[in-house]
C-alpha cells in the first residue's frame, strides 16, 4: 500500500507540475509581448536570444548556501506510447484459431467419406 501511495502521489506530483510550469511560461510569453509592445524595441537576434534565455544553474548565486539537489537520472528521451492491448494485437490470430477449432469440430461430426462418395457428389 505505500508503494502504491508513493507511486500515486508521484504521478500526481509530476503532473501538476507541469500543469504549473505550463501556466508559468504562458504567463512569462505575455508578460514578454507586453513589454515589448509597450517598450516598441527592434527584435534583433541579439534581443531575441535575451528575452529567451532559460534560466540555468550558474545564474543562480549559491556561494555560501547549503542547497538539495534533485536530479533525475532515469528520464527517457523519447516520448512514452503506450503498447497496444494485448487482445487487439493477437485478435486475427485468436479469430483463425477459433474459426480453425469450429471447423475440426464440424469435420469431428460428419462421418468421413470415401472417395467413392466424394466422387459421386462432384458429379
Amino acid at each position: 500500500m505505500k508503494e502504491i501511495a508513493t507511486r500515486v502521489v508521484n504521478a500526481i506530483t509530476t503532473q501538476y507540475t507541469d500543469i504549473e510550469v505550463d501556466k508559468c511560461e504562458h504567463a512569462i510569453e505575455i508578460s514578454k509581448t507586453e513589454w515589448l509592445m509597450e517598450n516598441h524595441l527592434k527584435m534583433d537576434a541579439e534581443m531575441f536570444d535575451t528575452l529567451n534565455r532559460k534560466v540555468s544553474i550558474l545564474d543562480i548565486d549559491v556561494a555560501e548556501l547549503e542547497v538539495v539537489l534533485r536530479t533525475d537520472l532515469d528520464v527517457p528521451l523519447t516520448p512514452f506510447l503506450p503498447l497496444p492491448p494485448l487482445e487487439e494485437e493477437f485478435k486475427e490470430l485468436l479469430q483463425a484459431k477459433e474459426e480453425e477449432e469450429a471447423n475440426q469440430a464440424s469435420q469431428k461430426k460428419l462421418p468421413k467419406k470415401t472417395k467413392k462418395q466424394i466422387e459421386e457428389e462432384a458429379e
